[in-house]
């Protein structure tokens, strides 16, 4: 009874098919039986077939305009007329021709079993003529069930409109929440490089201050080996002026000697020159 994609429907949405089918099987039971006249022996089966089957997508599509799986339609109701009757009561149904009632006890049986479209002998029974059960199953479409199916499938389209919009709102909202996480651990990563980075400059800078704690490394260099090589100069000196006194004369030795700009005797000239003098005089 049913497609793979009319069960992945709403039954509601489901619902208007069954509607029109049912009407199409009135239809048709009326044309027949208005094709040979009245009752044809012969077409009674045929007739009462059609609106066997009218019948019963009448009580479905009510029963799927209620909300009832297209699945509990087909295997648990199946083509039971009265059980599709009573579930159908339960959600609010009420025939607008109360005769329809009397016209599903009467053919509910013969549908279980498939008499009419099997030809099963079942005896002598009066049913109601053709026409008259045709206009009371279209009275029950078109006063009952028809304004209850349209009422539920607009409601159902609303529904899942807005059940439509409530999903792109958070499909919307799942792609917003994961571009801000992107873009956060993007940042977070930025930040984590930036600071890295400072931290090398700064472990460098500290580097290059120990390694030369003065201002102006080139003079503080200079300086200290000017120093340096004065005092071993001075050293030098101390260390030759005896030497240098051996091989000069007496007098040469006397002259002064100029340190610093100022010009004084030697003392050990001075010495050496008296004592010569007083041996000379002798």
């Amino acid at each position: 009874m049913g497609s793979t994609d009319e069960i992945a429907k709403p039954p509601q949405l489901v619902a208007p098919r069954f509607l029109q089918d049912a009407e199409d099987y009135v239809e048709s039971a009326r044309q027949l039986d208005a094709l040979h006249g009245g009752i044809v022996r012969k077409w009674v089966s045929p007739i009462y077939q059609l609106l066997c089957h009218a019948i019963e997508l009448t009580l479905k599509a009510y029963l799927a305009a209620s909300g009832v799986p297209i699945t509990t339609l087909a295997n648990h109701i199946g083509h039971d007329l009265e059980l599709a009757f009573r579930c159908a009561q339960k959600h609010g149904f009420t025939p607008s021709d109360g005769r329809f009632w009397e016209v599903v006890q009467l053919l509910a049986p013969y549908h279980l079993d498939h008499s009419f479209g099997y030809g099963k002998a079942h005896g002598y029974v009066t049913y109601r003529e053709p026409s008259k059960a045709a206009e009371i199953v279209a009275n029950t479409i078109k006063g009952a069930v028809e304004p209850y199916v349209r009422r539920s499938t607009t409601r159902s389209v609303k529904g899942d409109r807005a059940a439509d919009r409530r999903a792109r709102a958070e499909r919307r909202r799942r792609s917003d929440a994961r571009c801000r996480g992107r873009q956060r651990r993007s940042d977070q990563a930025h930040r984590r490089h930036v600071a890295g980075r400072r931290r090398g400059d700064e472990r460098r800078a500290g580097g290059q201050r120990a390694s030369v704690p003065l201002s102006n490394p080139t003079i503080g260099i200079a300086g200290c080996c000017a120093s340096a090589a004065s005092r071993r100069a001075a050293e030098q000196r101390d260390e030759v002026a005896p030497l240098q006194l051996c091989g000069h004369s007496i007098t040469s030795s006397a002259r002064a000697s100029s340190v610093g700009g100022i010009s004084r005797p030697s003392a050990l000239a001075v010495l050496r020159l008296m004592i010569s003098s007083t041996l000379v005089t002798c």
